[in-house]
């Protein structure tokens, strides 16, 4: 794919919004709405996005219809379905689907969400629950996750399901933001025995210069186990930056 980012046209009113083209899916949307960090490049949330057998497996999805309604005393829903273009002789196009429900009062937020992602027509399901909630101390506003996922092949023995969470903090201190999250993901077969581990830690400092810009320092490490202690991949990502918001 030669464009990976956002590209789709929508109206909205009284009645919500439809939104049609290429963009995020309901499972990041949901990792967006209760991770500390956004699902920034640093985020911890790394650990549950792409690092199991199921994963986030597409993050922004092609031709995809979202409807969201507008918010009702706090609380809203969207619905999503997104038809592939892979139609052969032998097998209908892929389809990828999803819904998530989302509530919003006062300091509190919680939702939920659910997605189906099919290769093709003649295979199944790769599915993907999501709960999230968020809560605003004022000294600071905490986050969590709990996602789990399943891949289900027809080889006899190939399923695999991952479960995996989140927590987090955002701490304002003036004109300087400290966001800071821990992620940890386990991968399972079908006989129950444990074939992969990813655990993140994420911390990003930001430092407001304007109301349209700021600078940060971002630091995240990630840690995959495939099988044993031995086997353990490290990976570490440091960031210093300026971003100005036109």
């Amino acid at each position: 794919l030669a464009f990976g980012r956002n590209a789709k046209v929508g109206l909205s009113g009284g009645f919500g919004s439809i939104d049609v083209g290429r963009q995020y899916d309901i499972v990041d949307s949901m990792y967006g709405n209760y991770d500390a960090m956004g699902s920034s490049g640093y985020s911890a949330n790394g650990a549950l996005s792409g690092a199991g057998a199921v994963g986030d497996t597409i993050i922004r999805q092609n031709n995809a219809v979202i409807y969201s309604t507008p918010s009702m005393g706090g609380l809203s829903a969207a619905v999503m379905w997104a038809p592939g273009e892979n139609k052969t002789a032998a097998a209908s196009a892929g389809s990828n689907y999803g819904v998530m429900v989302n509530y919003g009062n006062g300091p509190l937020g919680i939702g939920g969400g659910y997605q189906a992602n099919k290769a093709t027509g003649a295979t199944a399901a790769t599915t993907h629950y999501i709960l999230g909630a968020s809560y605003d101390m004022g000294v600071a506003k905490l986050y969590a996750q709990y996602d789990a996922g399943k891949v289900k092949s027809a080889a006899a023995g190939a399923d695999y399901e991952d479960k995996g969470f989140s927590i987090g903090a955002s701490i304002p201190f003036g004109a300087m933001r400290l966001q800071t999250a821990y992620a940890k993901e386990d991968t399972d077969n079908s006989a129950g025995a444990q074939t992969k581990s990813t655990k993140a830690f994420g911390l990003l400092a930001m430092y407001d210069l304007s109301k349209r810009t700021y600078v940060y320092a971002a630091y995240r490490n990630l840690q995959t186990n495939p099988a044993g202690a031995a086997n353990t991949i490290k990976t570490v990502n440091y960031g210093l930056g300026l971003v100005h918001n036109f």
